[in-house]
Parts: C-alpha cells; sequence; structure tokens
C-alpha cells in the first residue's frame, strides 16, 4: 500500500478528527517525498534542516523515480505536538534500475499550526 498505512488495529469508524488530520498530514509529506520536489515537500515540512535539503536535493537529481511506503502506529497526541512511529521504506530508481529499498524505523514528529498539521521533524530511530 502506498498510502501511510494506520496501525492493523485501526478501526476507521472510530478515529478521532485530529488523528485523521495527522494521516493526512502523513500522507501529504509521503506525495511530496515521491514528487520530487523539494518546494512540496517544504510545504508539508517547513522545518527541514539545510543538511536534510542538501541531502534529499541530491537524491532526487539522481533518481528517475522515487516510491515511499509509510506504516505507522498510533500517534501520540499532546496539546499542539504529535509524534508518529512509523517503518519508513523508501525505493529509488537510478539509472533504469529499481535499488533495493532503504527500510527505517523513524519518529515523525508534527505541529499544527493554524489547525493544519506539518511536519516538524524525521528521525530515525
Amino acid at each position: 500500500m502506498a498510502n501511510a498505512k494506520p496501525p492493523d488495529n485501526f478501526n476507521p469508524v472510530s478515529i478521532s478528527p485530529e488523528k485523521k488530520a495527522i494521516f493526512t498530514a502523513l500522507d501529504h509529506y509521503r506525495e511530496a517525498y515521491e514528487s520530487e520536489s523539494l518546494d512540496e515537500l517544504q510545504k508539508i515540512w517547513p522545518n527541514m534542516n539545510k543538511n536534510q535539503k542538501k541531502a534529499l536535493k541530491s537524491a532526487f537529481e539522481s533518481a528517475q523515480a522515487v516510491k515511499v511506503q509509510l506504516d505507522c502506529g498510533d500517534p501520540s497526541v499532546s496539546g499542539d505536538g504529535a509524534t508518529v512511529k512509523c517503518q519508513q521504506s523508501v525505493r529509488y530508481t537510478v539509472s533504469g534500475k529499481v535499488q533495493p529499498s532503504q527500510t527505517d524505523s523513524v519518529d515523525i514528529v508534527l505541529n499544527r499550526t493554524n489547525g493544519n498539521w506539518l511536519v516538524k521533524t524525521v528521525r530515525a530511530n
């Protein structure tokens, strides 16, 4: 599944609007990453640091395609902040060849700003 995947015990009927908005933000992050556009990625992840921008720019320049899969747990929400533990798999196509997936356990930290959830940080575990 390409979308940000809720946990296996996820019941869509009982999801709070807040958690639904968080999963929507994670899906926007995934879509922006796959678009290979730093501008699109910065819309959902405005606090990306210089090193992250440089690494992503380099990866996007060498790749013809990027596929991202997020398998995420239940968000931990506190006020206007949330943390989601995810397995993030990224697969690049370089020189016409699909590369092996790079899978990492990550904590995606989000902040709610003006009613919208945005990625604050993505930390590998």
